[in-house]
Formats: C-alpha cells, structure tokens, sequence
C-alpha cells in the first residue's frame, strides 16, 4: 500500500471495519461486480463473509465456474475541506479468497443467521422465508485482506460524544428495546468471565452508539423523572407522523408515555417515554 499512513495494519480493527458496512462488492472473472447484503464472522483469525442468491444466474454461474473472488467494502463519512483542497473521510476494506457454495444444511442455517445478525434481525425464524428453498448460500473464505483509512482530523476536530452507556438489570431485554423499536443493531456482545461483566453495543443509523451494560451486585435505585443527572436519550424517528405513530406502538407495548406528542415551547415535536427500567427516551421528529 503506498499511503502507509492510511493503512490499518490490525485484524481485529479492520474486521471492526467490516462490521460496520452495509455492503460487500464481490469481483469475480469476466470482469464482473456485484454489491450483495452480507454477513461476517472471523474464525481462528481468519475473516469470512456470508452472502445469498438465486440459484441460478449470472453471478452464480461465474462463481462456479471460477470460484476466485476480490471483495471491497467501504464506509462513507464526509467530505471537507482541508488546508490544500477537497478530501474524503473514509473507511474501507479489500480481500481475496474462494467463494464455496455449501452443501450442509446447518452451514447454510449459519450463512444466513449470519447475514440477518449483521442487519440487525437476531431471532428471525427461517420457517417464515417462503423464498428459502430458493437461496443459494456463498461462503467467502479470505485469504488476504487490507484496511485503509483517511480518518478525521484529530486535530482539529472538536470533542464528539462517542456514545452513551446505560447498566440495567435484563440487558437482553434492554438490546430487544433499541433493536425492535428503534431499529439499532446490535454487536455479539462481550463478557468479562472474570467479573461477569456483560454488554452490547448497539448502533444507530446515525452511527450513534449507545452500550448496554450489565454486572452482579448493582444497586437498582429508584428513578424518578424529575431528578439531578442524565434524563433521557433523544432519538430522531424523521418526521411527526412517526413520532405519533412510535409513541402510540410504545405505549401498547405496556410503556409508560409521560408526555406528548407535543410541540415544545421551544419548537421540538416530541415525546417522552419511560421505557427500560425506568429510563426515559425522548422521540423527536
């Protein structure tokens, strides 16, 4: 790579990458590309990505016959201005290896769980997709890959909020909340075996993160709305009509809507909600 300075040397960060993408392009013989959903997981320190198609196709037919592939995938962030001209802030990632279509039934279960995690749908019941028997599951394993990055200035960048942390007591209810409701994706998970430390990350269109947090031994006080501290998170749904409808799915879930839909004096369309454990959100447009 000649720019070594936007090299990512680390396997780990550039997997990070990976995560954080919506979109895989393969590049197979012909020439040929194809952006695909996928889903990734690394095993024994090597990366691999799951994708689906027809089976029957041009994509399919150049896969089995020349089953040598290049992948690229990429995270847009902004373009600005710098002391010289115009530059981009990107992530991105490059591999080769062999795609494989698998035979196994409980592989090809694995592909795709995998590929519906990565957008956010943990318990989707297979059983629901009338279109199974007519998915073909490809397995890339990669055999090089490399990461570049053109970061933002850091400085000359001010302070950011990198994201918000809240400990609750049934964090995999907590996670269900922000994914189902609010449309988060959530990591793996981490857990600390040693203190039983557990948590999730769970990312939002914006790229907003908030960590779910969970240990033995907490205190669960009492929360009252109106007290000194952090008071709620606000998300934006994108419009009044979403405000109302979410607020009203809320609150025939069981949660406890406090105020609004309303128009705040000083103009913000919103609600608030008591929703985990007493912690409150705040729906804006």
């Amino acid at each position: 790579m000649r720019r070594k300075d936007r090299e990512v040397p680390d396997l780990q960060e550039i997997f990070d990458i990976l995560l954080r993408c919506d979109t895989v392009r393969i590049g197979m013989s012909g020439p040929y590309i194809v952006p695909v959903s996928f889903g990734t997981e690394m095993v024994d320190g090597t990366i691999v990505i799951y994708f689906h198609c027809a089976r029957e196709g041009q994509k399919t037919n150049v896969l089995k016959s020349d089953p040598r592939v290049c992948v690229e995938a990429d995270r847009f962030i902004r373009t600005e201005l710098t002391d010289h001209g115009i530059t981009t802030r990107y992530e991105s990632v490059i591999g080769s290896g062999i795609c494989q279509f698998p035979d196994d039934e409980h592989e090809i279960i694995h592909g795709l769980k995998t590929i519906t995690d990565h957008y956010g749908y943990y318990d989707y019941d297979y059983a629901d997709c009338r279109a199974l028997e007519h998915v073909l599951v490809g397995k890339i394993v990669l055999d090089e890959i490399t990461g570049k990055r053109n970061p933002v200035n850091n400085e000359k960048k001010k302070a950011t909020i990198e994201h918000a942390a809240l400990y609750v007591n049934d964090l995999e209810a907590a996670r269900d909340f922000f994914v189902t409701y609010l449309g988060g994706r959530s990591n793996d998970g981490y857990h600390n075996s040693r203190t039983n430390f557990r948590s999730y990350f769970i990312r939002f269109e914006s790229g907003a993160r908030l960590e779910l947090m969970t240990k033995s031994g907490m205190e669960d006080q009492e929360k009252p709305l109106n007290r000194t501290g952090y008071a709620h998170i606000a998300f934006s749904v994108g419009g009044r009509e979403k405000v109302d409808e979410l607020t009203e799915r809320l609150r025939s879930a069981g949660f406890e809507v406090v105020s609004g839909p309303r128009t705040t004096g000083d103009g913000y369309y919103e609600s608030c909600v008591v929703a985990i454990e007493g912690n409150q959100i705040e729906i804006t447009e």
